[in-house]
Formats: C-alpha cells, structure tokens, sequence
C-alpha cells in the first residue's frame, strides 16, 4: 500500500433524473451536460446514463494546465509616480 502517493479508486459523478410529461425518465450526467439519455423507466435510465458515460470517458483525456497571466502594474501604483512627479504641478 503506498502510503505517499494515494491514487483515487475512481470518479464521482452525478446523474440528474427527471420525470418527463409524458412518464419518460431523462438522465444526465450533471458534470457533462451534453450526457444525457431517456427511457421508459428509472433503472432503465439510470443503467443508460452510465453506459453512455462510460463509452464517452473511454475517449477523453484530461490534462492539467497551468495558464500563465500578464503581470499588470497596479493602478494604484501609477497614480503615485503621476503624485511623485513634483513637474506635473509646477506652474510658470
């Protein structure tokens, strides 16, 4: 058992089931909206919504990205030169 680097057993999702008008069940799967399936039943929804998650997360990867951002002077930081620029107030 390693201890140090613990590796998750697997991923929590959750499926979204909703009772249509016409007493069909959708089920999604709310992290991937576009995951979605209907059937006559609950189990039979439930059993379709996994089925089509796992066929799709057999395809994605994901991958860590670290964005890098401009590094913006602060504001405040140039009014105080613009005061400490004693020329800006000299009259003649």
């Amino acid at each position: 058992m390693n201890l140090q680097n613990p590796q998750p057993s697997g991923l929590r999702v959750t499926l979204r089931l909703e009772i249509q008008p016409s007493g069909t069940i959708v089920a999604s799967v709310i992290e991937f909206p576009d995951c979605r399936v209907e059937a006559a039943t609950r189990e039979d929804a439930i059993a379709k919504a996994q089925a089509a998650f796992l066929e799709r997360f057999a395809h994605i990867e994901t991958i860590p990205w670290d964005v890098p951002l401009p590094s913006a002077k602060p504001t405040y930081k140039h009014s105080a030169e613009v005061l400490e620029d004693k020329s800006a107030f000299e009259t003649s």
